[in-house]
């Protein structure tokens, strides 16, 4: 059964925040979609898992979009990565050392801000997901921004994962 939409999304504590973790992962999302990392990944061996970090940031972000407009009636600014315009950077077509470094410090680059960045934005989406259930919102909000969060953890355990290569 469909819950419709909060009347009045501005007032409501969740949405506030909701909106708030949407801003905070179309960043995260513009960032790591720079790079079509998995072009990369033979190259550069910390691309696979920046493939992958991608790859769940964009779920992530499309499930919090959903669950906005779902329960807030509020579709909420996606960023130009996310709606999969504006060219990302190639990859480098030789496998020349220097262009190789290049990617390999874009990559460490981002790793590192990733890695400090995913922790708090995870726990915020914990922290959502729990005012969800205390402000009263339906299993399935609660359930959607669950989902938000798992994501967030598996893209932290992709973060983590050693490189292969």
């Amino acid at each position: 059964m469909r819950q419709p939409p909060v009347k009045q999304s501005g007032g409501h504590p969740v949405y506030g925040q909701a909106a708030r973790l949407m801003r905070q992962l179309n960043e995260l999302d513009r960032a790591a979609s720079a790079q079509e990392w998995w072009m990369l990944a033979r190259a550069v061996p910390e691309a696979r898992s920046l493939a992958e970090v991608s790859s769940l940031l964009a779920v992530a972000s499309a499930e919090l979009d959903q669950f906005l407009v779902r329960f807030f009636g509020d579709p909420a600014t996606r960023s130009p990565a996310a709606e999969g315009a504006g060219a990302p950077a190639t990859a480098p077509l030789t496998d020349e050392p220097d262009q190789v470094a290049v990617q390999r410090a874009s990559a460490a680059r981002l790793s590192q801000t990733l890695e400090s960045v995913l922790p708090p934005t995870t726990t915020f989406a914990h922290a959502l997901a729990q005012l969800a259930q205390r402000t009263s919102m339906t299993p399935d909000a609660v359930d959607a921004l669950g989902i938000v969060a798992e994501r967030l953890d598996e893209a932290q355990e992709a973060l983590r994962a050693p490189a292969e290569g």
